[in-house]
């Protein structure tokens, strides 16, 4: 089994090979468990190693599944949801019972992107299994013919899906359905595993603009990034990138634009507490963010997506975009680093600096990447003992994708580093994959004192990439899809 990243979402729902990837109109389902399909024999063997302890254990599960789950379904959508959400976290801790061990993210996806009707979240099990399902000429989900990844268990419900499916934005403002972006979903899947273990091409503008400008705005039909990728100072080699090529640059270019966005924001006269005016330490109140020649950003909670060589090269899109800044150092803070870190036998504290575009390099500028595996409240206490009266407190902090109320476990970890923000009152940016996510961590934030200094909103710089949303719901999530501030402390 490939690994989960060249996985494409299609095979996670039966319509393409578990093991090579492809897409075909007919493919032969495992005959034990029926949650994953194959070209032919010869692709079901390659796979059987990996899949058999899984295989083995749902259909243990399955047998035991109908007597938990006997309820009626004759439920309202955010009832059959929640039901839907504690089926599928049984499922997963009896697998692991069975097991032994955590299940790896493939089988995970594979509990939860079981397909499921889009109206009543019923999937093949339970209209075959469960007491009380309706009588249907059918005993199994049809699927939407031109995305192969929405799914009806009768007629009627086909017909509901039909009014909405093809022809009403996933989102608003969007011009693209539900269907279509499933099928860039599969369009961006496709190219990945086309890639084989290449990494995925990478492109950032060369240019340095001279004086700071704001980031383009969308205007009408036009994205962000479509009005960013067509500036005249991009300097984009030849054609525009069509709209696939263009979600595919998203995946990193998003990490250094939303960097900027956020600092537009907190320089922002518009911003709800502009810098200047924000409670917090003298050592934080100095010139806006954009007119520093020295920018110290910190990107807590950091993992591999935020050190992946793609990733690195796009945040020099930082100095690019910032003029007056000669020297920038990104330190990297989380402890799930330390895994990169020990694979490729890096000590601690790793600091190196990052090779610039020769414009860079002829004005003398330095871009440093520093790496801490820790936990960043932890860390920082730490760097301050060690820096006493030399230590300054950051430009600017980052929490990608932080999801601060995920669980206990992670409320619990957030904590300490939040509340310490908090009281360094450093801008801190968080951002979130969806809008009700980012809600909950604004939250958060202001439950611990945190003063939030911008709402949470969808943020234009998002990685667009749409993941499919799981338990047979029919929204997307989008990496650093939405975003919030906060600096210094509330007061009562």
């Amino acid at each position: 089994m490939a690994s989960v990243a060249r996985i494409p979402k299609l095979a996670f729902v039966g319509s393409a090979c578990m093991s090579c990837g492809r897409s075909l109109c007919r493919l032969q389902r495992c005959s034990r468990c029926k949650r994953v399909s194959y070209c032919d024999d010869i692709c079901q063997k390659l796979d059987y190693f990996d899949h058999k302890h899984f295989c083995r254990a749902l259909s243990i599960v399955r047998v035991k599944e109908e007597s938990v789950f006997s309820a009626s379904m004759n439920l309202d959508r955010e009832s059959l949801e929640d039901l839907v959400i504690g089926k599928c976290q049984w499922t997963i801790n009896e697998i692991r019972m069975l097991t032994g061990g955590p299940l790896t993210k493939t089988e995970k996806y594979l509990v939860v992107y079981e397909p499921r009707c889009a109206v009543c979240l019923r999937s093949d099990h339970d209209l075959t299994h469960t007491s009380d399902a309706p009588s249907r000429e059918s005993k199994e989900l049809t699927r939407c013919l031109h995305c192969y990844s929405v799914f009806a268990c009768c007629d009627a419900h086909r017909r509901i899906i039909e009014k909405t499916h093809r022809s009403q934005p996933f989102e608003p403002k969007s011009q693209l359905s539900q269907c279509i972006m499933l099928q860039c979903v599969a369009a961006d899947d496709h190219a990945e595993m086309l890639l084989g273990e290449k990494p995925m091409p990478f492109w950032s503008p060369s240019r340095r603009f001279v004086k700071y400008a704001r980031l383009p705005a969308a205007g009408g039909d036009t994205t962000a990034w479509k009005t960013w990728i067509s500036h005249p100072k991009t300097q984009w080699p030849g054609v525009a990138p069509s709209f696939h090529g263009l979600r595919l640059l998203t995946v990193s270019l998003s990490l250094p634009l939303t960097i900027l966005y956020g600092i537009e924001l907190f320089d922002d006269d518009r911003c709800i507490f502009p810098l200047e005016h924000l409670p917090g330490p003298s050592t934080c109140i100095q010139t806006k963010l954009h007119s520093r020649e020295h920018l110290e950003i910190h990107i807590v909670g950091a993992a591999s997506n935020e050190l992946m060589p793609n990733s690195f090269a796009a945040y020099e899109e930082l100095l690019h975009s910032l003029p007056a800044c000669t020297h920038l150092t990104l330190r990297l803070v989380g402890p799930g680093l330390e895994l990169y870190r020990s694979a490729v036998r890096l000590p601690y504290e790793t600091k190196f600096t990052a090779s610039n575009c020769d414009e860079c390099e002829a004005h003398g500028i330095v871009r440093e990447h520093v790496i801490h595996p820790y936990l960043y409240h932890e860390w920082m206490h730490e760097h301050r003992r060690v820096l006493g009266a030399e230590w300054t407190a950051p430009d600017l902090v980052i929490c990608f994708n932080a999801s601060f109320c995920d669980t206990r476990v992670s409320e619990e970890l957030w904590a300490p580093t939040v509340t310490l923000l908090a009281e360094l009152g450093v801008p801190t940016l968080v951002t979130s994959n969806m809008d009700k996510e980012a809600k909950e961590d604004s939250d958060y934030v202001r439950n611990l004192g945190g003063l939030i200094a911008m709402e949470p909103h969808r943020n234009p710089w998002r990685n667009e990439r749409g993941i499919p949303e799981f338990y047979g719901n029919n929204g997307f999530y989008f990496s650093n899809g939405h975003i919030f501030g906060f600096r210094g402390q509330a007061v009562d």
